[in-house]
């Protein structure tokens, strides 16, 4: 009994004042746990985007990838088929040269089929003015053998 006691409506303000920290304790968990969860869920999405990003970035590679192997083998396709033009154009022009060659050739022939017929029409012309050949000589009777 020799200690003094407060009063009763302090106890009461007190006890009031413990329930409102004690409701602002749990709002603010209540708030603490909500960001937590969306910080998990902001964790999670960005996980998500970095896979996505990582799987974006392989796919660029793979394209680029592709894309730089068509264009080896398109250059190679290019450098073949400028081979086979140059091919094509150098026998081309050696089916001109044969051809052109073909023609002096037969150009030749008929000027030496030509000049045949020209000796062969004097030799005839000289064949004609010549007297006829004698006859020739009469064989010699052969020998006969005796037994």
């Amino acid at each position: 009994p020799g200690e003094a006691r407060p009063p009763r409506h302090q106890d009461a303000g007190l006890l009031t004042q413990l329930d409102h920290v004690r409701e602002d304790l749990r709002k603010t968990t209540r708030q603490l746990l909500a960001k937590d969860r969306r910080l998990e869920e902001l964790q999670k999405r960005n996980e998500e985007l970095a896979w996505e990003k990582r799987e974006a970035l392989r796919r660029v590679s793979d394209a680029e990838a592709e894309r730089d192997a068509k264009r080896r083998h398109f250059h190679e396709k290019e450098q073949e088929l400028l081979a086979l033009q140059r091919k094509s154009e150098h026998q081309r022009a050696a089916i001109e040269e044969r051809g052109r060659r073909f023609e002096r050739k037969e150009e030749e022939h008929r000027v030496q089929s030509a000049e045949l017929q020209r000796q062969q029409k004097q030799f005839d012309e000289i064949q004609e003015r010549l007297p006829p050949p004698p006859p020739p000589p009469p064989a010699p009777p052969l020998a006969r053998s005796r037994p």
